[in-house]
C-alpha cells in the first residue's frame, strides 16, 4: 500500500507526487522537488530539471512529509493495514 500519483499521466492536475525505493533509500517526489532519505545520512533534496537532479537546500516542510509519506507503507505492512 502507497499514497501517490502517476508521474506520466499529463491529464492529472496538480504537481503530483510519488514515493520510490530502492533497499533501505527512499525518494519523495512533489512537483519537481525531491528528497531523499537514507539511513544514517542527513536528508538531501534535489529540483529536477529536464533529466538531471540539481541539489537544493532542504525544505523542512517537504523533508517532514517524505519521512512520513515513505514511512505509511511499512507501517501498514507490519500492522497489517493492507489486508
Amino acid at each position: 500500500p502507497a499514497t501517490g500519483i502517476d508521474q506520466t499521466r499529463k491529464d492529472l492536475v496538480g504537481p503530483g507526487r510519488a514515493i520510490m525505493q530502492f533497499h533501505d533509500t527512499a525518494a519523495y517526489r512533489a512537483g519537481d522537488e525531491v528528497v531523499i532519505l537514507a539511513p544514517g545520512q542527513a536528508p538531501s533534496q534535489f529540483r529536477v530539471d529536464g533529466q538531471k537532479l540539481v541539489a537544493t537546500d532542504t525544505d523542512p516542510e517537504l523533508v517532514r512529509d517524505a519521512q512520513a509519506i515513505t514511512q505509511l507503507p511499512v507501517m501498514a505492512y507490519r500492522r497489517g493495514w493492507y489486508r
